[in-house]
């Protein structure tokens, strides 16, 4: 799926970098904490939206692409989707639902335009 002129990139809500499609091609672009922050839910920074995926697209606990917001409860944080346009859809990525308790559970929103371009993603986290 192709990205945006420019791609927005945000931890639980706050915006953390805006990136052009070359940075949001780059793996190192997608780490990051917010502004003066050391951790985000018991996980010191930068916190990884890429390797929250990795970790869990392997065969044995595969991503899971699900079309409504986790809600109201990420694991054990309250949990807020991001806010998008009329003509925007989001997908979250997730954990399988048997994967999903206070520490591991996570969800990657991934906003797309009406034009079929990824003009936001937003790592939410839960913690202990």
């Amino acid at each position: 799926m192709p990205w945006a002129r420019t791609v927005a990139f945000s931890i639980e809500g706050t915006l953390v970098s805006r990136l052009d499609p070359a940075a949001a091609s780059t793996r190192t672009a997608w780490g990051g904490c917010v502004a003066d922050a050391a951790t985000t839910e018991g996980r010191g920074c930068p916190v990884d939206a890429l390797l929250a995926i990795a970790d869990r697209d392997r065969e044995t606990s595969p991503v899971v692409v699900e079309t409504s917001p986790p809600g109201p409860l990420l694991g054990c944080v309250r949990y807020e989707p991001p806010r998008t346009e009329p003509d925007e859809t989001v997908q979250w990525l997730r954990p399988p639902q048997d994967l999903r308790d206070c520490f591991s559970d996570m969800a990657v929103a991934v906003t797309v335009s009406a034009t079929g371009r990824i003009v936001a993603v937003d790592l939410a986290l839960s913690g202990p």
